[in-house]
């Protein structure tokens, strides 16, 4: 296998950065959260859901915002909007997580491209020699 160099990998890096960076732009539309399908009972007396052992299902979304929770109700009709919604929020937070990780790699190769070329540099004249640190 052959190994590539530092710059080739930084070059490869930041094309797939850009790719990711496209992606992210992409996306228009988003709500931020989670949405779930839960069961909740009425508060009726003579509702099916007061024995029933799950009850009434009922469409929701939850979210944190500045460290504070919340949650609605979703209507019917919606459902499938918001679906989609939330699941351009989520990707959109998986391509920053991902865009970060690039970042950090990225910073590394550019650490070791520092000192191959310093290393490469002292090589060229002896007084410089290779000290220890």
């Amino acid at each position: 296998m052959v190994k590539m160099s530092i710059a080739d990998q930084i070059k490869n890096l930041e094309k797939h950065r850009l790719v990711l960076i496209r992606e992210l732009l992409d996306i228009r539309r988003m709500v931020r959260g989670t949405y779930s399908e839960t069961f909740c009972r009425c508060g009726k007396s003579n509702c099916w859901c007061a024995t029933a052992p799950k009850g009434h299902p009922c469409h929701r979304i939850t979210w944190t915002k500045n460290a504070r929770p919340g949650t609605k109700t979703i209507p019917a009709e919606d459902i499938a909007w918001i679906k989609e919604m939330t699941a351009n929020y989520r990707n959109l937070r998986e391509l920053r997580t991902e865009l970060r990780h690039l970042e950090q790699t990225f910073n590394s190769l550019l650490n070791d491209l520092e000192e191959e070329i310093i290393s490469r540099t002292r090589k060229l004249k002896k007084h410089l020699g290779n000290p220890a640190s």
